[in-house]
């Protein structure tokens, strides 16, 4: 599984494709300029940044299954 910002400079959302292939999935329910996802080491849950502009910024927790986790620290 692959975790990736749709955009160079982050995007609206995080989304999953399979390592070999297929049709993107967004994975995020935070809607915003979104960056850096990055798997924990259960390979379930993820972590990602908010950039400031969007309605809340700070540090996420995301799940592969879409079930959103939440903002850990406000920027």
């Amino acid at each position: 599984m692959i975790l990736f910002s749709p955009t160079s400079r982050g995007g609206i959302s995080i989304q999953k494709v399979a390592a070999a292939g297929g049709v993107p999935v967004d994975v995020s329910k935070t809607k915003g300029d979104l960056r850096f996802p990055k798997f924990l080491l259960d390979g379930k849950h993820f972590l990602y940044v908010a950039r400031a502009a969007t309605e809340k910024g700070g540090l996420f927790l995301g799940s592969l299954d879409g079930n959103p986790k939440g903002l850990l620290f406000k920027s």
